[in-house]
């Protein structure tokens, strides 16, 4: 039986309980930015819920380079930035969200280094803390709602990574395609990888 949130609580869970706890936490986590990827449009190498013991991470994923070739952050205009700042802030927050939603609690100190990485991104886009705290603000909400709307492609996610620990890129489309196929609402019939279009 696999460890869930209502398991653990009603009782003394003893520690392999805990540790698989965690992990499956932790694929929901990686699985909320991987499939946050696929909406937004960005992309990335793999996904993975394997530790890295360099730098303390319980997964990851790689993702590719934020802004396109040719365009330079340093001297771009923030207009030009902001389209791709956007994908970055949604992905960085996707983590932190999906797990939040598996625990029915925040992680604060799991989802700290995504909240570092949105505020980075959002930086390069605004000109003053309180527009920046803003303009996060209001992607973490439209992440809130991509999250909740994704579910059955996180989960799927989520689950392929507990049995394969790593995915890369390709792979993630056709598990996102098979999660919405076996899903029971009747959301997107032709279960295709989601696009947001606005969000371009």
């Amino acid at each position: 039986m696999a460890a869930t949130a209502a398991t653990i609580t009603t009782r003394r869970a003893t520690r392999a309980e805990r540790a698989a706890y965690a992990r499956r936490a932790t694929a929901y986590h990686e699985a909320g930015h991987a499939a946050a990827a696929l909406v937004v449009g960005r992309r990335f190498r793999y996904v993975t819920i394997e530790p890295d013991i360099d730098d303390g991470s319980l997964g990851h994923c790689e993702f590719t380079h934020c802004w396109p070739r040719g365009l330079d952050p340093a001297i771009a205009s923030p207009e030009r930035l902001e389209v791709y700042a956007r994908k970055a802030v949604i992905c960085a927050l996707a983590g932190d969200t999906a797990e939040t939603q598996f625990r029915a609690r925040h992680n604060w100190i799991g989802g700290s280094n995504d909240w570092e990485s949105a505020m980075h991104y959002a930086e390069a886009v605004t000109e003053s803390t309180e527009e920046r705290d803003a303009y996060v603000g209001w992607l973490w909400i439209r992440t809130q709602q991509l999250m909740a709307r994704e579910l059955p492609a996180i989960t799927a996610l989520a689950e392929a990574l507990l049995e394969r620990e790593t995915i890369r890129y390709a792979m993630t489309c056709e598990i996102v395609r098979e999660g919405w196929l076996r899903a029971t609402f009747a959301v997107r019939p032709q279960a295709q990888a989601p696009v947001v279009a606005e969000l371009d």
